[in-house]
Formats: C-alpha cells, sequence, structure tokens
C-alpha cells in the first residue's frame, strides 16, 4: 500500500485578509473623487464661454479667430484630464482593494502633482470660481483617501501582500 504524503515544500496557502474598514473607506472616497472628477468635466464644457472671456480679459490682443481656437484647446485638455482623473481615481480604488501599494503610493504623488496644480491654477488670472471651489473640493477628497490609505490599518493589509508568496 503506497501512501501520499504532501510534498514539505507545499505550505498550504495563507487565507486572504478582507479590507480593513479604513480601506473601504478611502475606496469610498475615491469613488466618490470620481464622481466629482466627472462632473467637473462637464462643468469645463459648460462654461466654455466663460473661459473664453477669462482669456481675452487675460489677452485683449488676441485675434478673435485665435481666441475661439485657444479657449477650445483649453476647454478640451481640461476636459481631457477631468476625465483621465476619473478613471485613476477609480483604477486606483480597485488596486488598493487588491493589496497593491504601488497605487497607495501613486495616489500620493498624484495628490501632490494635484495640489501643486491647483495653487498654481489659483493664481493670478485663475478661471472660474465654480472651477476654482471644485478642483479644491477634489484635492481635500484625494487628501481624505490618502490619508485613509496609509492608516496603520490600511497599511498592515498592504504589508500582507507585501510578504513573499510561495
Amino acid at each position: 500500500m503506497i501512501e501520499h504524503y504532501p510534498n514539505a515544500a507545499q505550505t498550504p496557502e495563507l487565507q486572504r485578509p478582507g479590507p480593513p474598514a479604513s480601506l473601504r473607506r478611502a475606496v469610498q472616497v475615491m469613488y466618490a473623487g470620481a464622481i466629482v472628477t466627472a462632473i467637473h468635466a462637464v462643468i469645463y464644457v459648460a462654461t466654455a464661454g466663460a473661459e473664453k472671456t477669462a482669456i481675452k480679459v487675460k489677452h485683449p490682443q488676441m485675434l478673435p479667430g485665435t481666441l475661439s481656437a485657444v479657449a477650445a484647446g483649453v476647454v478640451t485638455f481640461e476636459t481631457v484630464v477631468a476625465v483621465l482623473s476619473a478613471v485613476l481615481f477609480v483604477w486606483i480604488a480597485r488596486q488598493c482593494l487588491k493589496g497593491r501599494n504601488g497605487a497607495r503610493i501613486t495616489a500620493t504623488v498624484l495628490l501632490v502633482v494635484a495640489v501643486l496644480l491647483t495653487a498654481y491654477r489659483l493664481g493670478p488670472g485663475a478661471g472660474t470660481t465654480l472651477d476654482a471651489v471644485v478642483m479644491v473640493v477634489v484635492d481635500l477628497i484625494g487628501l481624505a483617501a490618502v490619508v485613509l490609505l496609509w492608516l496603520r490599518s490600511s497599511s498592515a493589509y498592504f504589508a500582507f501582500f507585501k510578504r513573499p508568496q510561495f
């Protein structure tokens, strides 16, 4: 009679832990950020006329054809960036749920970039007040998510996935 013994090299798989409450909350906050950012994209399109007026005030010597082209380019660029930001919010949230520490680091770096861009955009010649308010709200949402991602309970979850898998 031949008995089969488990190979000593085979270890039972550790049960994957569920995400802690802090990480689940961070994901919810990031989904809210995606929604607000998508709304921001709509605001860019809806306030295209105000953008054109702001450019005209800042550059009164600009020819009408050039003014229209520049305003359309700015609105298009801002809309694309807002849509990409919404997609990034969702992607980072999903990667964090999978325990990808790189997503947490990426979220932190993108927050720093967003805050710097908001500070720059709020300087002289800023766009509409609504645009400024939405940018600050998005930055605060990002800050809340990043803080939740770096709490001890979230860090323990990410640490589980950093250990060697045999």
